[in-house]
């Protein structure tokens, strides 16, 4: 199962991939971004190059050729994108079979949820998937690309021209953005009541907010940043940005569907993604469901422990079914229909 990151930087010498990533450093092009927003590959050379390396730092010594593959794919791929993909990985990794889903659909698997509104939001985008006995309903699935790459941006701009934060790398900033998205990030049930609240902490000769970075520095804040990072899923206007909150996507994702299925979903929104995982966000969605939704609707929402991780721990376990083999494309089948396949087979 491969989980590739997205940042390839090129010198005439040395490929250079993730924190290793300086375009400060003398010698070095720009950044290059082979894999895009939302997952869709731009340059399949650099992709490559990212997934060796990837295979590389996780001392993977058994060939591709010898296992099949499971790749996750962004929730709206094209067909002709899928089409090189399954074309990619026999010619190019040698693969004797090849299964692809969303990570919406894996996390169900995860959860062990055959029926779920999934919202899963990570690095690059936020995607609300309804799932029907694990078979995605995709006409009725929303995507946009306020997500973790969205937040990092928007922290790292407030960090800079609101506290005066200067940092040298690439590297630098990502550990003080990791450190801030895990350690003081958080969401509050009523954004204004939580700012408000804080304000009043400070005026009554409470502690000022102050974050200790990765190397020793300490930066004192005069104003609520995780707080104000953590809304920003729920209300993209802070970024400048005209698109819903995952709220009113999850919404009316579900209002879309049979009514026959509603209930059940309102009752399994399942959560999945690192951009999740900010402390207090699944009560706010409750919160906020709840307040759309007619009276007396039951929102349940699902929040699992490692629901970072939970695309992977759901291939690892698809992979494990009975069924599985069943449920790829093999290469004979790809040998005997081509590219084509792909768009056959896969949900």
């Amino acid at each position: 199962f491969l989980e590739a990151q997205d940042l390839l930087t090129i010198s005439q010498t040395t490929h250079n991939v993730g924190h290793a990533v300086d375009p400060n450093y003398g010698g070095l092009n720009q950044p290059l971004y082979p894999i895009r927003a939302g997952g869709v590959i731009t340059n399949w050379q650099d992709a490559d190059r990212i997934w060796n390396y990837a295979l590389a730092e996780l001392g993977a010594s058994i060939p591709l050729s010898h296992h099949p593959i499971i790749m996750t794919e962004p929730l709206h791929l094209s067909p002709s994108q899928r089409m090189t993909m399954v074309s990619h990985v026999f010619e190019y990794f040698s693969a004797p079979a090849y299964y692809t889903a969303s990570p919406a659909l894996l996390s169900t698997y995860a959860a062990n949820l055959p029926i779920a509104l999934v919202i899963d939001s990570g690095y690059a985008g936020t995607s609300t998937l309804p799932v029907y006995d694990h078979a995605p309903i995709r006409n009725h699935a929303r995507r946009h690309d306020v997500a973790g790459q969205a937040i990092d941006d928007w922290l790292q701009e407030a960090l800079t021209n609101e506290v005066g934060l200067e940092l040298p790398s690439n590297g630098a900033w990502d550990d003080v953005l990791w450190l801030a998205k895990t350690e003081r990030c958080r969401v509050a049930k009523d954004f204004e009541e939580g700012v408000m609240r804080w304000k009043n902490m400070v005026d009554d000769g409470g502690e000022e907010e102050i974050w200790d970075l990765p190397d020793g520095m300490k930066v004192k804040l005069d104003t609520p940043l995780g707080l104000r990072a953590g809304e920003v899923s729920f209300n993209p206007s802070m970024l400048g940005l005209d698109v819903n909150g995952l709220q009113h996507d999850a919404f009316n994702v579900i209002m879309k569907c049979a009514q026959g299925l509603r209930e059940s979903l309102c009752q399994n929104i399942l959560l999945a993604g690192g951009n999740t995982m900010f402390p207090g966000f699944g009560a706010r969605l409750k919160c906020e469901l709840e307040r759309l939704f007619a009276e007396g609707t039951t929102i349940n929402v699902i929040s699992p422990r490692n629901r970072a991780y939970s695309a992977w721990v759901g291939g690892s376990m698809m992979s494990e079914l009975s069924t599985f083999e069943r449920m790829c494309v093999v290469r004979a089948e790809y040998e005997e229909v081509g590219h084509e396949i792909a768009n056959k087979k896969f949900l």
